[in-house]
């Protein structure tokens, strides 16, 4: 039976309808409770136990003592104590706190906690934000196990207005265009706003403010065909690529040009407001478009402003308490831009002192081991279904190009509507299928058998184009170096979510193993990701010397990952030992003041003061960037330019001039620039030993040498496929140069061989190896390439050289000078020959090496000059 609130009974029906309703149901008809006859004794316990049972508690290790949790839920973890107990003795006022946990020592319970505590004292609203709906899932499911039952998920709730219940809900929920939040001066006021796992959260606010527009788009289609002169300014053979579709070509739009034309781009937009992909931000940035930054590609454009305009949010902007969740090895210093959360709490989050290190992972690097388990033949070995495993295998994948090269050989690929149900197939327990995601390191949690094999396949690079076009400007900045450490070490904490979970790592990818062990672009991790790297490499070894005595590669490698998936106790000792040496503190925020410096500079830029934002980012540069980092200080000198635009356009030419100057990768100026000639500068040997001498051991040359060769083959990507032959160059002993990209006019590549004669290469990686001709559309890029050279190089000489799988001219291609093609079967000799020319120094002195030693060895594998002017080409055949 059950009460009305005055604790009777209604006798006809003997019961009281839920909700707080002041009628009963019976039969057709409604009954007062005034006619209510049966009075039903109810204990008033507060009276017996005094007025203490509604005194509302404070403090979070009692509120949880409260709960009336599942009875799996035992009592707090000694970290769990730890971060409340000092929070609520010393930090509960902070307004920004972040709070450094390991993953897996129950940052959800904590945040929840804290969000109690802070609605017990009167200070709600309070929300809890998650970066997607998956996670959003998990977060109300623990708290309804852990017993809190005061949960809401829509912000128009009266529970969750009026301080009773915490809001649970994805971050888009608060940062859209339209958001049920409010925006300005509408927003709803909120006490106490939690963000979980917040530098996802930040990725996902940042995309809130983009409009991301796809190939076809009328919009699309109408801003290229406005900006087609400026963009031929800054790269003809670029535009080119992106008038055919390559997903690889992207231009900036200057922004001297944005701001010419700007009213014009607002006119489009205005016409699709009803557009989701145009509705959501554009009711964020339309007022700010000038200032907004343009990126158009083959495959679509992305229109954002420099900083995410936080302010219009009043709901995140004004409250009372801002809480954020990280991971004790992410570095936060990305938060103090994307959050505007202020740096000292940054600097000062709030952890766990007595934290150790958690989890276990066993990270391989296959090629460590032996040279012949190459990542193509780990996605074969594991993308094979299994039907036979216990456990899941997740592959992690830069992109969905190299996605589908997992799905051709078996495993499932799944997208962003399909994840969901992927991942939820490892909970049920379906293991036979490997899961292949791309480009999705952070935000999901595979636990226990969920994820037992784990693959990080090849380097991480940005999706979005604005990422892109500053990761080309960047490539070697400790920004951008700090980026790719953090998305890896993201990725590789997919698969541990505990102390006792357990899973094997397999780091596959000739630039991610480099990078992530050796050469200038070094990756700064944490102390405990190095020293699973370590024992990594002590393992490889161990495999390396099995394999030597006669034991199959792959055998070796399965042999290794089973001792790991069957608790081996030599294994286990052995991980638990060395990793008892590693002393686990919170990542130190590095680049934090720069960051800072950086926000402080827009902000002034953004509030009319631009000669206080070239002064900031000339503060910036004195004190943070070395004089040898000229990509960086170009990339600064590049900002000054756009601040500098506002008040004089001549004076921010010369500035972009002096930035282009220093990077070639950055905006070509409206005029005033001149191409530099490429040119020898010192013997052939002398350059070959410069280049065995930059890396501190015959292991890092090597690693080197392999990703160059990785990149040299047809089907990778144009970037990376010239950047291949770049590198190729300068190891050779060769100036090298990249004319397109630097000059955005020109032939792909250029290498000076000798005083006067230069080696002119065009290259066409991702034409189809199955195609029978060369079109006309590239041998006029060619003939391009040839006129450039032939005017900027009026007394030179070059062999041109088209890199291409077909040698047959098609209908109406043909040459305007000498051209010979180098095909499939000539690149795979001359890669083959680099290898083996490095091979022969793995064993010597990099230091100590005669130019007669160098010169022979040079000869001997066929790349002394002549050899590149004659051994490697073919004629082409005419129609």
């Amino acid at each position: 039976m059950s009460f009305c609130l005055n604790g009777y009974a209604c006798a006809a029906c003997g019961g009281f309808p839920e909700g707080g309703c002041r009628w009963a149901v019976y039969g057709d008809g409604l009954l007062s409770f005034n006619q209510c006859t049966e009075r039903i004794a109810v204990v008033d316990f507060s009276k017996k136990v005094g007025k203490s049972l509604t005194a509302k508690q404070l403090e979070p290790t009692k509120i949880y003592d409260s709960l009336d949790r599942a009875s799996d839920k035992g009592p707090l973890r000694p970290a769990q104590e730890s971060i409340l107990a000092d929070w609520h003795a010393s930090r509960r006022a902070d307004r920004d706190l972040v709070v450094k946990l390991q993953t897996g020592q129950g940052k959800t319970l904590i945040g929840l906690l804290m969000l109690q505590s802070k609605l017990n004292e009167g200070r709600g609203p309070a929300a809890f934000l998650c970066a997607d709906r998956f996670l959003v899932q998990q977060t109300q499911k623990q708290a309804r196990e852990f017993g809190f039952k005061n949960i809401v998920d829509e912000p128009d709730s009266e529970e969750f207005s009026s301080g009773r219940s915490i809001l649970i809900n994805t971050v888009d929920k608060l940062f859209n265009g339209i958001s049920r939040f409010g925006t300005r001066a509408q927003s709803v006021d909120v006490g106490t706003i939690l963000l979980d796992d917040a530098h996802a959260c930040a990725d996902s606010i940042r995309q809130a403010f983009t409009i991301s527009l796809p190939r076809g788009h009328d919009c699309y289609t109408a801003i290229l065909d406005l900006f087609i002169d400026d963009l031929e300014v800054q790269g003809p053979g670029t535009l080119a690529d992106i008038k055919n579709g390559n997903f690889d070509a992207f231009l900036p739009i200057p922004y001297w040009s944005w701001k010419e034309k700007v009213a014009d781009v607002t006119r489009f937009l205005a016409r699709k407001t009803d557009d989701n992909k145009i509705k959501f931000p554009w009711a964020l940035i339309k007022d700010e478009l000038p200032e907004c930054q343009c990126v158009i590609s083959g495959f679509g454009l992305e229109i954002a402003p420099r900083l995410p305009l936080l302010e219009v949010f009043g709901s995140y902007w004004r409250a009372k308490h801002r809480i954020f969740m990280s991971a004790t090895i992410t570095n936060d210093a990305f938060l103090v831009k994307g959050l505007n959360i202020a740096p000292k709490a940054i600097s000062q989050p709030l952890t766990y002192s007595a934290e150790k290190w958690y989890g276990e992972k066993m990270i391989l690097i296959p090629s460590s081991a032996d040279e012949g388990l190459t990542r193509d033949r780990i996605v074969d070995h594991f993308a094979k279904p299994g039907a036979r495993r216990t456990g899941g295998v997740v592959a992690l994948t830069p992109s969905f190009k190299a996605q589908s090269n997992w799905a051709a050989r078996g495993a499932e690929a799944v997208d962003r509507n399909t994840i969901n149900s992927g991942i939820q197939r490892l909970y049920n327990r379906d293991f036979v299928k490997t899961l292949a995601l791309a480009n999705k390191y952070d935000g999901i949690d595979l636990p226990d058998d969920t994820c037992r094999i784990l693959i990080i396949d090849s380097k991480p690079f940005s999706e979005g184009l604005l990422d892109r076009y500053q990761d080309s400007c960047r490539p070697l900045s400790e920004s951008t170096l700090l980026k790719e450490a953090r998305t890896i070490e993201q990725g590789i904490g997919r698969g541990v979510r505990g102390q006792r979970d357990y899973c094997v790592v397999v780091l596959i990818g000739a630039s991610l193993i480099r990078a992530m062990r050796t050469g200038q672009s070094k990756l700064n991790f944490s102390e405990m990701t190095h020293k699973q790297i370590e024992i990594g490499i002590a393992i490889a070894d161990l495999a390396r010397d099995e394999i030597a005595e006669g034991v199959d590669p792959l055998s070796a490698l399965d042999s290794l990952v089973k001792q790991c998936l069957t608790r081996d106790e030599g294994w286990k000792s052995f991980y638990s030992q060395e990793m008892e040496s590693v002393a686990v503190n919170p990542t130190q925020p590095a680049l934090l003041d720069m960051f800072a410096a950086e926000l402080t500079a827009e902000h002034a830029y953004r509030d009319g003061e631009p000669e206080r934002a070239i002064e900031e980012l000339q503060k910036l540069i004195d004190k943070f960037i070395p004089a040898d980092s000229k990509d960086d200080r170009g990339w600064y000198v590049q900002d000054m330019a756009r601040y500098k635009h506002a008040v004089s356009a001549t004076e921010a030419n010369l500035l972009q001039i002096k930035a282009h100057k220093m990077n070639h990768s950055l905006m070509r100026p409206q005029s005033g620039m001149v191409i530099e000639q490429l040119k020898v500068h010192q013997k052939r040997v002398e350059e070959v030993r410069s280049w065995l001498k930059s890396f501190e051991s015959n292991e890092a040359m090597m690693l080197a040498a392999e990703e160059i060769t990785t990149k040299l083959s047809f089907g990778t990507q144009a970037d990376k496929f010239e950047d291949g032959v770049h590198q190729l160059g300068i190891a050779l002993g060769f100036s090298s140069q990249r004319p397109d990209k630097d000059w955005r006019s020109g032939p792909d590549n250029l290498w000076a061989l000798r005083d006067g004669h230069y080696l002119l290469i065009e290259c066409k990686s991702e034409v189809d190896l199955g195609r029978e001709a060369i079109y006309k559309t590239e041998t006029g890029q060619m003939n391009n390439a040839c006129a450039w050279f032939k005017q900027n190089y009026p007394a030179a000489v070059a062999k041109k050289v088209m890199i291409i799988p077909s040698k047959q001219l098609g209908e109406g291609a043909g040459f305007t000078e000498s051209v010979q093609i180098m095909r499939r079967p000539n690149l795979k000799r001359l890669t083959t020959s680099f290898k083996a020319f490095c091979s022969e120094f793995k064993q010597l002195d990099l230091h100590s090496l005669s130019d007669s030693k160098i010169q022979q060895i040079l000869e001997q594998h066929r790349l002394a000059i002549d050899n590149i002017l004659n051994d490697y080409y073919e004629e082409p055949l005419n129609p």
